[in-house]
């Protein structure tokens, strides 16, 4: 698991839910074995999630801005 993945995420908006759970008000990141799950409400299908199989913060940061779930001048 990437260590700085929790400072990232409060710095960036996030609430600690649970163990290897954050959310802001727009998604919740789940941290898992494999990597990422963003999970996302959707009007027709309550949640719907992206998966993304590695700790790579910069995968996790463009899954999160392509889909404007943070600011794209997120903090670092």
């Amino acid at each position: 698991m990437n260590v700085f993945i929790e400072d990232f995420l409060f710095r960036n908006g996030f609430t600690k839910l649970e163990t290897n759970v954050y959310a802001n008000d727009r998604c919740k990141v789940k941290v898992t074995e494999e990597g990422y799950e963003i999970i996302q409400p959707h009007p027709e299908y309550e949640e719907v999630s992206i998966y993304i199989n590695s700790y790579s913060i910069r995968h996790l940061v463009g899954a999160l801005t392509w889909d404007d779930l943070i600011d794209r001048n997120y903090i670092k």
